[in-house]
């Protein structure tokens, strides 16, 4: 492996446990990472990650894994954070199915079981800076592509997210060069985010709708689960239409 260097590279460590919040601090120390926030509390994420976005969050999944799962999901459907894309890796004790499936399903980039060498942690962040999978945006899911079986046809198209972590480890960019570039290919990131999950969030409106209409062609009582559905897709559509050139969907919505 070609060398890298970590000391630039800002990281935040979330874990309801002090005692393992500091041995994942430490291990990430010993690898030669310098600038580390570590916060006890989910709220706390929340707030870091809206105010400074690091460039990689390790975050521990047991006591909390529905709240930190479905703040995971809000990030990357970028939702409240400046930067959607930022590396993320789940701690967590056990590897049971539920657990993995949501963490998966929630948009992160990686599931680590505790306990964990330096060396495993070293592994798992060296392959995020060199090989990053792709993302894929659908109506439900943005984050890594987890499509196992390639020859399976496929609607969603790959597209490759700023990685502020490769930039100050690998090329070695300064912190002013690593802003001024994160800023110009988040911007076109955020806007192919948008324009995705605005085309795939209305393509769903008219799937239900006409399923709807199917159901009750004469006006009947409608499942709540679709409109329920529909009402969610129409707000998410609303939200990421203001203040752009498709504001007049916001009355529709």
């Amino acid at each position: 492996m070609s060398r890298i260097s970590y000391d630039t590279a800002e990281t935040l460590v979330y874990d309801p446990v002090g005692a393992n919040r500091n041995a994942t601090r430490s291990a990430l120390y010993a690898l030669g990472f310098r600038r580390i926030e570590t916060v006890a509390t989910l709220e706390a994420f929340n707030e870091f990650i809206v105010r400074r976005p690091p460039d990689l969050a390790v975050c521990e999944a047991m006591g909390a894994e529905e709240q930190l799962c479905d703040t995971i999901q809000s990030l990357r459907h970028g939702l409240n954070a400046y930067n959607p894309f930022i590396v993320i890796v789940v701690t967590a004790w056990e590897n049971h199915n539920s657990l993995v499936s949501r963490v998966l399903d929630s948009g992160a980039d990686d599931l680590l079981l505790r306990p964990f060498s330096t060396s495993t942690l070293e592994t798992r962040i060296r392959t995020h800076v060199d090989r990053r999978k792709g993302f894929v945006i659908t109506s439900e899911y943005i984050g890594p592509d987890r499509r196992r079986d390639r020859s399976r046809p496929s609607h969603a198209d790959l597209f490759h997210p700023p990685n502020s972590l490769k930039m100050k480890v690998k090329e070695r960019l300064s912190a002013e060069e690593a802003a001024q570039r994160i800023e110009g290919e988040l911007k076109t990131a955020r806007e192919t985010l948008t324009a995705e999950k605005l085309r795939r969030d209305a393509f769903q409106i008219c799937i239900l709708w006409r399923m709807i209409q199917e159901r009750h062609p004469r006006g009947g009582k409608c499942d709540r689960a679709d409109l329920t559905k529909i009402g969610d897709y129409a707000k998410s559509v609303s939200r990421r239409c203001r203040d752009t050139e498709y504001e007049a969907a916001v009355e529709w919505c």
